[in-house]
């Protein structure tokens, strides 16, 4: 985990920086309780213990789960949610 918090520093530096200048928040709820950090990073928190799958309502685009590589659409989709690595996506480009 902490490569990925390694490199994902210059986009956490890059996004902070922005919100700073806009007066705007880093986080932009989405649906429930998935949020957007930045405009290029989704996230769908697991809010119940002992769960290993989770319904993600993906936003418009194509998005590269962050564990597996996996490009998944828009739209509603379930993946994997094991401990310690929560459904997180990135934008495709």
């Amino acid at each position: 985990m902490s490569r990925i918090h390694a490199h994902l520093k210059p986009y956490a530096r890059h996004v902070v920086e922005q919100a700073h200048q806009q007066q705007q928040s880093c986080l932009i709820p989405h649906s429930g309780l998935q949020y957007f950090f930045g405009n290029d990073l989704f996230i769908a928190p697991v809010t119940e213990s002992e769960v290993n799958r989770w319904t993600v309502s993906l936003p418009k685009g194509q998005w590269i789960h962050l564990w597996t590589n996996k490009i998944f659409e828009e739209g509603v989709c379930v993946v994997d949610a094991p401990i310690g690595h929560p459904p997180v996506f990135y934008r495709a480009t």
